[in-house]
């Protein structure tokens, strides 16, 4: 198997405040432990996951009025890298072996 390399990290981010349940806090840290990632590195790859998988929402949001900067992220999250955990659990996993 080829060097696979890491892709450089997304420099213009907005800080955010969400609540989630604790059992859901306590699962983000330890799935980010395991991964070796932040935890907003791993809330950020399955958001992006999410949003370029569910085809009604971007059906909606291109359907707006105002569509330009919907269809602007959707084309952001649609093109950007995000397997980056994946190559780092499947890593994890060969080492293991």
């Amino acid at each position: 198997m080829g060097i696979r390399f890491l892709k450089p990290r997304k420099k213009n981010t907005t800080k955010v405040e969400l609540e989630l349940p604790n059992h859901l806090v306590k699962l983000l840290e330890l799935y980010a432990n395991y991964c070796n990632r932040s935890r907003d590195e791993i809330v950020e790859h399955y958001l992006e996951e999410i949003l370029k998988e569910d085809k009604d929402f971007i059906q909606w949001g291109k359907n707006r009025r105002h569509n330009k900067l919907f269809k602007k992220y959707i084309e952001e999250v649609s093109t950007s890298n995000t397997d980056n955990i994946t190559i780092l659990k499947e890593e994890k996993e060969e080492d293991k072996a």
